[in-house]
């Protein structure tokens, strides 16, 4: 996930959705220090989600009783780190950040 940031990438799969459902972003994965750096770069996105700083990974839906196992297979077999950042909720297609 680059580019687009977390967020952008949340939205372009919402939208692709045939059920109408929103992704509710909860956790926002960012570099180590980063929200720090940019606090004085107001075009620099990341608390909104759209820096690429935001992301850099896969982001991938999966039901949330195998979400753990994945995580931990993912951690064993090769080594990534991967977070559960959020769900998958009944909506309209859209993408937001709500964190808990």
């Amino acid at each position: 996930v680059t580019g687009f940031g977390i967020l952008g990438h949340a939205e372009n799969l919402a939208a692709a959705q045939v059920s109408e459902v929103d992704i509710v972003i909860r956790q926002l994965p960012v570099i180590t220090s980063m929200a720090t750096h940019v606090e004085g770069m107001p075009d620099f996105k990341v608390s909104q989600g759209y820096s690429a700083e935001t992301s850099g990974g896969i982001l991938a839906m999966l039901a949330p009783e195998k979400a753990a196992d994945f995580i931990t297979e993912l951690s064993s077999e090769y080594g990534q780190e991967a977070w559960i950042v959020g769900e998958v909720a009944q909506g309209s297609r859209q993408a937001r950040i709500e964190p808990d």
